[in-house]
């Protein structure tokens, strides 16, 4: 068994793998495992912002966003070997200097999508169009806003939910998850409906850096520059989404 990973450096991406040895030790059968750099892009003309993974069903994929303003979506030529990516698509998504985050959508059936966050504030969903063979802006969450810059964006796993949930921080200490729906990916056009958006944190606080969804997209963890962690749940009666308890502050020791 194997597992990837994918990190950056300057205006490259880095593709890691790890390669697992059994072993035996006194007590057993153990697993040794370390870690490999099998790939080294640098298509990339500026210093790559974020890197993402694709849902597994779209395939061994991922995608980069970078400050000249591109995303590139790479795929693996032979899933064994992974020494060899090919870039797949290419399109420039924002200003130089600006992109900050991107998060796929996990949900099948339709066709493949991901939000992408900048630092003028801007948030916009992006979806691929089978007809056109190009990627295109379908959804604006969040116009510009320069002192609310995006900080990262998390679109949230989908199990048998009829609308899609998507977390934002900001940088001004406040986030917000959006509700939205999509009609159907196929055939297309798709159509895409802003249902409502939920503010969390607080404007003025600490800043917030990043948003991350459970397996399930029921719960949303953030976390914000003073050391702490905070978990908000859906409450349905009152049609909120609020923190369940205290934050959670990083030990030093």
């Amino acid at each position: 068994a194997t597992e990837r990973h994918c990190n950056s450096r300057a205006h490259q991406v880095r593709v890691w793998e790890e390669k697992r040895a059994a072993g035996t030790g006194s007590d057993g059968v153990f697993h040794k495992s370390s870690w490999v750099m099998c790939a080294e892009l640098s298509d990339a003309r500026s210093n790559v912002a974020d890197v993402q993974f694709s849902p597994r069903h779209l395939g061994l994929r991922f995608a980069a966003c970078s400050h000249d303003g591109f995303v590139r979506v790479y795929e693996a030529v032979d899933v064994l070997n992974l020494s060899n990516w090919s870039l797949t698509d290419e399109f420039e998504a924002g200003k130089a200097k600006m992109l900050s985050c991107l998060s796929w959508d996990c949900s099948t059936g339709c066709a493949p999508s991901m939000v992408i966050g900048d630092q003028e504030g801007c948030a916009k969903i992006w979806e691929y169009s089978e007809q056109y063979r190009k990627w295109h802006v379908v959804m604006t969450l969040k116009d510009r806003d320069p002192t609310r810059m995006v900080r990262d964006v998390s679109w949230a796993p989908n199990l048998g939910r009829s609308y899609g949930l998507i977390a934002a921080a900001f940088s001004d200490g406040s986030g917000s998850i959006w509700r939205i729906s999509n009609s159907a990916g196929h055939p297309e056009p798709a159509s895409w409906e802003l249902e409502k958006e939920y503010e969390i944190g607080e404007v003025g606080g600490s800043e917030m850096w990043r948003v991350e969804w459970n397996i399930t997209g029921t719960a949303l963890a953030t976390s914000s520059d003073n050391g702490t962690v905070q978990i908000y749940h859906q409450n349905i009666a009152k049609n909120t989404w609020e923190a369940s308890e205290a934050p959670i502050r990083a030990s030093s020791t």
